[in-house]
């Protein structure tokens, strides 16, 4: 009998892996026809695989700035934009290059290197750079009477030698590619070209035909997943029979008292938490199954982005309600998404994403009125571990919603310390405590400390640890606003047009000064924060300057410079 119902799991488990299989095939199918195409400045109408910025799930690049002069692709997902020149329905999509533009520019042929393009390592799709002019660059001459037949640019330090380039009429015979390979023992450049002069022969020319304009062939081939997908169900299914067997064997063999334990605490763990939402009675939180989820978001169609657990999805209740969803947790749906999307000022995209100061103001408000309700209006004090702009999400009216509550901790209102085993939160708003004890102890002002680093990104519209400055001044932005206030200096902000909004952003940024101050018993609580900014500016001063500008190289917790 045993034996009989491992056959009948076996038998099943094949036709739901077939069945998934033909299922998400078909739903591609389904997925491109509900995706039309959409007009694009001079790209004109496009369509798959390139899709706009508003449904990234319609395609595989996403195009931005198409209501403008200047349209832009991002080749692959979190990296830099290129600026489109054209897309053709043959797939080819030609791009221009800043990096190599910059390179072409100099005349300099030290400075020439291959492509800097980044292509996504995609199972289904090929990409093709076409017309590149393939260079040998040596920094002494090569043997002339083997190279006779290429043509040779003199440098500085180098000499450049090029092939007949790829998408000309090549001469019969011996690829010249290979030939020019295996004549030279220099580095080997590709590099995109216009056209060959009418002199090839002539050193002049080099620059003339190299150009910044990329053209790239992508080809999909969507249509023969079908037939893979069926071999890795086969494949998977092979794996599926060795699991279920040892599983069962283990089960029938090995299963002891201990085990049967184990069933127990669970069996008692989900009726301790049947009885805690029975004592909530009507203000229980509403549980959805399984397939209640996957209708309400019609079958995770619509992907909001993709947090630190998983993704989030887009779905709608019964009564028209829209939710994120993030698998196990329903959300109600906001609309503008996170903070991070209006304030900083890096992306050349975003430009009309930029917030008036009074509304700044208001979210700044708003989040610190949520983080005093977390800190004194519950009966157990929530300390939330990881404010930032990504967790705070905007309604239709701006007002802000405090997100993300993973990292977050309980705490008795009668205790201010509190204990933990390691550092949490994200890089760049953690408050220094949190990951070095000899700063004092870990409580709710740590929250205020993530407050304050947010807010001084949302008055300098850029983020407070700056990377890729060039200058070791403009890595750290609070030093710098420090610094401007201590010496009476114009702040020079952005979008600052009437004294009010002057007032509002001088009141924030000295509020926040106040939050990021180093020693936590020189933070004000949320309740004090609150009254510092309703209050008027007269009333406040200039905070001392937190200590960790005068960190010295040798600290115990810190190498910094």
């Amino acid at each position: 009998m045993a034996a009989v119902s491992l056959l009948v799991l076996i038998v099943l488990s094949q036709f739901v892996l077939l069945h998934f299989a033909g299922a998400e095939e078909e739903n591609s199918y389904h997925h491109r026809r509900d995706c039309p195409t959409f007009p694009c400045g001079k790209l004109g109408e496009i369509g798959f695989p390139y899709t706009p910025r508003d449904r990234p799930e319609c395609g595989l690049f996403v195009v931005g700035g198409c209501e403008g002069n200047i349209q832009k692709v991002q080749l692959k997902q979190g990296e830099r934009w290129y600026q489109v020149d054209s897309i053709s329905q043959a797939g080819t999509v030609t791009i221009y290059d800043e990096v190599l533009a910059k390179q072409l520019e100099t005349k300099d042929c030290e400075s020439l290197k291959n492509l800097s393009l980044s292509f996504p390592n995609l199972p289904y799709v090929t990409f093709q750079i076409l017309s590149n002019l393939t260079l040998c660059k040596c920094n002494s001459p090569l043997n002339t009477s083997k190279m006779q037949e290429f043509s040779y640019a003199k440098c500085k330090n180098s000499t450049i030698y090029y092939s007949q380039p790829q998408g000309m009429p090549k001469p019969p015979g011996e690829d010249q590619y290979d030939r020019l390979s295996s004549l030279c023992n220099c580095p080997i450049i590709e590099l995109p070209f216009t056209h060959l002069p009418p002199d090839k022969k002539h050193n002049s020319h080099l620059f003339r035909m190299l150009t910044a304009k990329v053209s790239v062939g992508v080809t999909v081939s969507r249509h023969n997943n079908l037939g893979l997908k069926l071999g890795l169900a086969l494949a998977s299914g092979i794996g599926v029979w060795i699991i279920l067997a040892i599983c069962f064997i283990c089960f029938r063999i090995k299963c002891s008292s201990r085990d049967r334990m184990f069933f127990v605490r669970k069996k008692q763990d989900h009726q301790k938490i049947e009885a805690l939402l029975k004592e909530y009675g009507s203000f229980a939180p509403k549980r959805y199954t399984y397939s209640d989820i996957k209708k309400m978001t019609n079958s995770f169609r619509k992907k909001l982005g993709q947090g630190g657990y998983g993704g989030v999805y887009k779905g709608e209740l019964l009564d028209g309600r829209l939710v994120a969803v993030k698998r196990a947790l329903i959300y109600e749906f906001v609309p503008n998404g996170s903070l991070e999307k209006f304030i900083y000022q890096n992306n050349p995209l975003e430009e009309d994403r930029q917030l008036e100061w009074e509304t700044l103001y208001q979210i700044a408000l708003g989040i610190a009125r949520g983080l005093e309700y977390l800190h004194r209006g519950c009966n157990t004090r929530i300390l939330h571990f990881d404010i930032k702009p990504h967790n705070i999400l905007l309604d239709n009216n701006f007002c802000p919603k405090i997100s993300d509550f993973g990292l977050a901790k309980l705490c008795p209102r009668n205790e201010s310390i509190i204990s933990m085993t390691g550092a949490r939160g994200t890089a760049g708003y953690i408050a220094p405590e949190v990951f070095c004890r000899a700063f004092g102890g870990v409580s709710h002002k740590s929250d205020v400390y993530s407050f304050g680093m947010m807010v001084l990104e949302m008055v300098g519209g850029r983020r407070n640890i700056n990377v890729e400055a060039d200058r070791t001044s403009d890595i750290y932005f609070p030093r710098w606003i420090f610094q401007r206030l201590e010496s009476e200096e114009e702040l020079k902000l952005w979008g600052i047009t009437r004294e009010d909004d002057k007032q509002q952003a001088t009141k924030m940024i000295l509020v926040s000064l106040w939050c990021i101050q180093t020693d936590p018993s020189n933070r004000p609580q949320m309740s004090r924060v609150l009254e510092m900014l309703e209050g008027s500016l007269e009333s406040l001063s200039i905070p001392p300057k937190p200590f960790l500008h005068r960190i010295h190289v040798m600290d115990p917790c810190f190498q910094f410079k």
